[in-house]
């Protein structure tokens, strides 16, 4: 109330005829005309306050449309690097497995089998070659042998070669027994825990080496299910190398 009398004397020091008014007026009708006046800018004040009001809403709503603009326009920039990305993806994993992997040499290695016969890597230099890390006590090194043979025997007549080393054995343990008694038909070599731990860094069983003729490492896997159809991939790939 102190604001609209204080708008109302402004407003009577700025309007002499207003002022001639109201200085005639009896005084029922001064308060009547004051509060007509009175309401008339309290009506104006209002107007000018809903004007400002709107004018905010509207650049309010203004900068959220255009930060959900920015928002959409960003989420389709994501997505669409996503499926760039899933494209490049699918597109490498159309290729061969010997394309997939950055390959490094196999590094040379000699151990015993269990007739005290020394093996070593030149023995296979220049062939295809799969060395399977394993265990007699590794369940799933159990699991997996049987397809690793299936393998083996048939791409032995293009040249592929196959040795399994044992690691981690408990005292008395005789891998090659064992293996011949689950009717596989490749050999094992023993106590082969410092060429798997230190030199192909072998952190479980079964742990799985594909070496191309070149003596390159073109795939390391831990898979452990015989009929898995990524195992005959590799090694078809390794027999065009």
């Amino acid at each position: 109330m102190q604001t609209l009398t204080s708008i109302l004397r402004y407003l009577s020091s700025y309007s002499p005829s207003y002022s001639s008014f109201i200085t005639h007026l009896s005084k029922p009708h001064k308060a009547r005309a004051n509060m007509f006046f009175t309401l008339l800018i309290l009506l104006l004040t209002l107007s000018t306050l809903t004007a400002r009001a709107t004018e905010t809403d509207r650049t309010t709503e203004t900068a959220r449309s255009t930060e959900t603009a920015r928002a959409i326009e960003t989420a389709r920039a994501s997505k669409t690097a996503r499926a760039n990305k899933t494209a490049r993806a699918n597109k490498t994993e159309q290729k061969s497995p010997v394309q997939q992997a950055a390959l490094k040499m196999a590094p040379s290695w000699s151990l015993f089998d269990a007739e005290g016969n020394l093996v070593s890597s030149k023995d296979f230099a220049g062939k295809p070659l799969i060395i399977h890390f394993w265990a007699t006590w590794c369940p799933y090194c159990k699991k997996l042998l049987p397809g690793l043979d299936r393998l083996f025997e048939k791409y032995q007549d293009q040249g592929l070669q196959m040795i399994a080393i044992s690691l981690l054995e408990e005292e008395g343990a005789k891998p090659q027994e064992l293996l011949t008694a689950r009717g596989m038909s490749f050999k094992t070599l023993v106590d082969g825990d410092s060429v798997a731990m230190e030199k192909f860094f072998v952190r479980g069983t079964p742990t799985t080496f594909f070496i191309n003729a070149k003596g390159q490492v073109v795939v390391a896997t831990r898979l452990s299910d015989p009929n898995d159809p990524r195992l005959e991939q590799v090694v078809k790939s390794l027999m065009v190398n």
